[in-house]
């Protein structure tokens, strides 16, 4: 006899509540409980209904042998099949209810789900577009504050340098990438930060934070010229804003409908630490990867030098440490067959950068 688990009210008081289970008889509905052993349930008295919190569980009311009211919960749909198999005919019209009630609930629930499925796709996809919308809304000068704020959140991640080796290295490319770039409203500024992490990021409003980490792993100025100009484009296209203001959502927009930049700047020094978990959209990486290398080609440096450094780590495959510049693109195939097809011939005839590049013995270590 097959005993179907449920949730049982009283017998008397159905305010106490315990677990069991239930089996269906002939004489009856079986209920066995701990401690009280089995409790007959007449079919002549019983009430069926729906209930619980989704309204799918299996209700029956009524009485035991000894006539102490007693409330079983099941949400076993088997427990109807097997009342209309063992139970008597009177109950059939009940069970059959029963049965269409289910169904129809479940069919809501499913309609609820898809309404919410739909409203969750639809709201990321309103909230990609408003992005895009509340970002052309932010003064240039806003912008600027909102950048350092988060470029100095990035800042903590280890001491910002002002002389050595790999400063020495990072504003010489940045001299020569810069003379490619095209006229905008931002004053770039290029950090860089002691740290073992291999990475470059771009803030809204023209900073740039570079780690040592990075410059560790490049073997040529052309590599990290390719980087820089990349990170310069995400700067230029405003990618980084957008993202910021999807990552603080609602916040975000209402700072700006106020005109209060300064509190998007107070929250977005707060996400400053967490940059690292902002991922632009594909197409905003190969457009930043197209921009990149026209801003290599005005410098007179050669771009095809620039996904040497991704074909590299795609031989060694292994990251000493999670690259946002790699994880979050296209993978290196991808991006490497993407990048030499935007490549000329007279690209490969380009001088190369006369900046010094240092040694791995004359850069900071972790």
């Amino acid at each position: 006899m097959e005993q179907f688990p449920a949730t049982i009210f009283g017998p008397g008081d159905l305010g106490r509540q315990s677990a069991g289970t239930v089996a269906v008889a002939h004489e009856g509905l079986l209920v066995e409980m701990p401690g009280l052993g089995t409790l007959t349930m007449d079919y002549g008295g019983l009430d069926l209904s729906r209930g619980g919190f989704d309204d799918l569980a299996i209700v029956v009311a009524g009485r035991d042998q000894g006539g102490q009211d007693l409330s079983l919960h099941l949400t076993d749909e088997g427990f109807l099949q097997a009342l209309i198999c063992l139970g008597p005919v009177e109950l059939r019209p009940a069970l059959a209810r029963l049965r269409r009630e289910g169904e129809r609930t479940r069919r809501s629930w499913w309609t609820w789900g898809l309404a919410l499925a739909a409203c969750v796709v639809g709201g990321f996809l309103c909230l990609n577009l408003m992005a895009g919308a509340v970002a052309g809304l932010v003064p240039v000068a806003a912008e600027v504050s909102l950048g350092q704020a988060v470029a100095d959140g990035l800042g903590e991640k280890g001491k910002v340098l002002a002389s050595g080796p790999a400063v020495a290295a990072v504003t010489g490319v940045w001299q020569a990438v810069s003379r490619g770039l095209p006229a905008s409203p931002y004053v770039f500024r290029v950090r860089v930060v002691e740290s073992p992490q291999v990475n470059a990021l771009a803030a809204p409003g023209g900073q740039i934070v570079v780690f040592t980490g990075l410059v560790d792993r490049l073997e040529s100025p052309e590599e990290l010229a390719g980087i820089l100009a990349h990170e310069a484009a995400h700067c230029l296209k405003r990618h980084g804003l957008r993202q910021i203001v999807k990552a603080l959502g609602i916040s975000a927009v209402m700072a700006i409908l106020v005109g209060d930049p300064g509190g998007l700047g107070r929250m977005a020094r707060d996400l400053g630490s967490r940059m690292f978990l902002l991922s632009y959209s594909r197409e905003d990486e190969r457009e930043a990867d197209r921009l990149a290398v026209e801003i290599l080609r005005r410098a007179s440096i050669d771009p095809s030098r620039f996904p040497e450094f991704f074909r590299r780590l795609d031989r060694e495959e292994k990251l000493p440490e999670v690259l946002s510049i790699i994880s979050t693109h296209p993978s290196h195939g991808e991006r490497d067959r993407e990048l030499r097809a935007l490549m000329r011939p007279e690209d490969a005839s380009l001088p190369r950068l006369p900046v010094p590049w240092p040694t791995r013995k004359s850069r900071p270590g972790p």
